[in-house]
């Protein structure tokens, strides 16, 4: 089954310019709850710029597939930050190689 985010998604990309919708909606990444969608922006120039510019969109294209069941809010975060970050810490300190050296 696919998300409400997914569908958004699929409909906004036939809405927006191709680049827009590249630079500034795809990078975006959903949380869906049974009350809310929570879209996390890399950083804080996109969440401005999408705020600015594609909240209202978003928003629209979000209370049509929910049936207005549900709120947005947007923030600046990523899903996958603590499990990179934690990945980064686990790394076996001896894991990288040395590199051959080159006669001179």
């Amino acid at each position: 089954m696919s998300s409400i985010w997914n569908n958004c998604l699929s409909k906004l990309e036939n809405e927006i310019s191709g680049s827009d919708f590249s630079t500034w909606i795809r990078p975006l990444q959903a949380i869906e709850s049974d009350e809310q969608i929570k879209l996390l922006a890399p950083n804080r120039f996109v969440l401005d710029w999408v705020k600015e510019h594609h909240f209202a969109k978003i928003e629209e294209t979000i209370y049509e597939f929910s049936n207005g069941t549900l709120n947005l809010s947007l923030e600046i975060g990523s899903r996958n930050s603590s499990v990179a970050t934690a990945a980064k810490v686990a790394k076996p300190a001896g894991s990288q190689k040395k590199q051959p050296q080159l006669p001179q």
